[in-house]
């Protein structure tokens, strides 16, 4: 059953328990060709409105019609066809010579909808057994191989997911991944030993295995209906997932990372675990269809739309180049970067990791977002101190590179993809400037933000007359720094902070001028300062670092 059809069951079910008389129609045979596959449901009420499809529309129309006439009087389960002959097929909307077999079943507390749905949400795989003598239903466990049966006294129909997914990793990709997945109806199973990624995993449906990833797989016994995706980036982890699964009956195998990186990993995988070369030619890698993919999400739908093919029996050529210029490999950064492993960026909301976020946006390159669970404590712990011995936030961690202090987190970006021009050239008086104003947006600015939102920092414990007086002081200072920035913009008439172009510090100062929003002068007040975020805030990669860290309006 695919999710339209699992959308049907919920409509008969809100229908039904509304009051209403309702039939669902199962397709139980085809011959010849039919729109849609044995087992595809579709709904009518009593007043004749439907949720579904089976034919394209003629099928549902006279059942409309015949409810409309004779309304729901049945009380057990019938057989009816459509298309015996070519000029009825032609009637019904069916392939010439195409007939079609449903079962038309009068719904009733005896149909356990509700129940079926239940047991789907958990994920679970359910045989449902109809009586065609008083449309009683047994529900049972299924198998993945088990089909649509019909006999002279019953309908065995098999409900929920037939497929599996295996993902090894529990990062922001999978997180991705495992939701689309679910749509498409797959059983989704996330492998993550590592508790600083298992223990932030949230992700509803998707269930959470923290063993290492060939115990996982072998326990697992992948089949023909199995996938096994290896995302984490760490040969330590994705080689097992890897060693066991392309041994085994998975219908596809597929790990993350560059065309060089996958020679190496193939490399190991013959040399240190023995794996064959003809299970080696298995491995999909990099994974996913070669359409370009660079952000998690998009790089998550190249991955299944591979999956899909690759269930239906296809192979996808390799896409043909519509533009010049380099080209990255799904899920993987451009080979220009030496093939290191994807950005990742621990993250809050509106923190002082925005403009890093930002920047990452506004490059299209791979990346990871990791949200921090700050109010859980994780800036303390152990693995985040590691990180940042500070506890604070961001940290960008790049490769072997691990980096905190937002500026310099957005000049290391602007000096690895240079071809960016997210900086002016070196040696100029341009890249001077842009230092300048980086350096006084998180060295004057930013502290006293800070000061503002924390001013009991700066007084003893209790007196909170003095942190009063201190946020005041800090909101006045805030005012005059502001104005500093609104003359910048005045006396160059630039539409960006340094001028004609587009920098770093845009996306730095557009974050700390979002702090004021609440402010009783805030930065959108001034003159110059006010026009200015609006255009930051209208590029699009701003538009997807706010829609992604769900925030709210006043954005600024």
């Amino acid at each position: 059953m695919d999710n339209v059809d699992l959308s049907i069951l919920r409509q008969v079910a809100d229908w039904h328990a509304q009051g209403h008389r309702v039939v669902l129609a199962t397709v139980t045979r085809t011959w010849g060709s039919a729109p849609r596959p044995i087992g595809s449901v579709v709904a009518v009420r009593e007043d004749g409105q439907i949720a579904g499809s089976v034919s394209g529309g003629c099928i549902e129309d006279d059942l409309m019609a015949q409810v409309r006439d004779h309304g729901l009087a049945m009380d057990c389960p019938t057989l009816t066809r459509y298309g015996v002959g070519a000029e009825e097929a032609r009637q019904f909307g069916l392939p010439c010579g195409g007939t079609m077999e449903l079962v038309l079943e009068p719904v009733s507390a005896a149909s356990r909808i509700p129940e079926l749905l239940q047991r789907l949400a958990e994920g679970r795989l359910v045989r449902r057994v109809l009586s065609l003598s008083d449309g009683s239903v047994r529900l049972e466990d299924a198998g993945p191989s088990e089909e649509l049966a019909l006999t002279d006294s019953t309908l065995t129909t098999t409900h929920g997911p037939r497929w599996r997914l295996l993902v090894i990793g529990a990062g922001q990709m999978t997180s991705y991944l495992a939701s689309m997945a679910r749509a498409l109806d797959y059983e989704v199973l996330i492998c993550d030993p590592r508790p600083e990624y298992a223990e932030a995993w949230n992700v509803p449906g998707a269930r959470l295995l923290r063993g290492m990833p060939d115990d996982v797989v072998n326990e697992l016994k992948p089949d023909g209906h199995t996938a096994v995706i290896a995302l984490t980036h760490d040969p330590k982890l994705d080689d097992l997932a890897l060693m066991e699964a392309l041994g085994s009956d998975a219908f596809y195998v597929g790990a993350i990372g560059s065309r060089v990186n996958q020679a190496k990993r193939k490399a190991r995988l013959a040399e240190h675990f023995g794996v064959t070369p003809q299970q080696l030619a298995r491995l999909h890698g990099p994974v996913g269809l070669k359409n370009g993919a660079r952000t998690p999400p998009e790089i998550a739908v190249s991955i299944l739309a591979e999956l899909t093919a690759v269930r239906y029996g296809y192979a996808v050529p390799e896409p043909v180049p519509t533009t010049e210029g380099p080209r990255a490999d799904v899920g993987c950064v451009l080979e220009a970067r030496d093939n290191r492993p994807m950005l990742q960026l621990h993250y809050y909301p509106s923190n002082a990791s925005m403009a890093p976020h930002i920047l990452l946006q506004e490059m299209g390159v791979p990346f990871e977002l990791k949200r921090v669970d700050r109010e859980g404590g994780e800036l303390q712990s152990p693995a985040y101190l590691k990180l940042n011995p500070n506890g604070l936030i961001p940290v960008l961690v790049d490769g072997d590179t691990v980096l905190y202090e937002g500026a310099a987190i957005c000049m290391h970006l602007a000096d690895t993809h240079p071809e960016q021009g997210l900086m002016p050239a070196l040696g100029t008086p341009q890249r001077a400037h842009a230092y300048k104003w980086l350096a006084w947006l998180s060295n004057t600015l930013q502290p006293a933000l800070i000061t503002y939102y924390y001013p009991e920092r700066w007084v003893d414990e209790g007196n909170a007359d003095g942190a009063a007086q201190v946020k005041r002081r800090a909101e006045a200072r805030v005012g005059v720094l502001l104005q500093q920035l609104d003359d910048q913009l005045a006396a160059h008439g630039g539409d960006w902070l340094l001028g004609d172009a587009y920098s770093v510090c845009d996306p730095y100062a557009f974050m700390l001028c979002r702090w004021t929003r609440n402010f009783a002068a805030p930065a959108r007040s001034l003159p110059h300062l006010g026009p200015y975020l609006q255009r930051v805030m209208q590029r699009p990669a701003v538009q997807r670092a706010i829609a992604t860290e769900g925030l709210q309006p006043p954005i600024v």
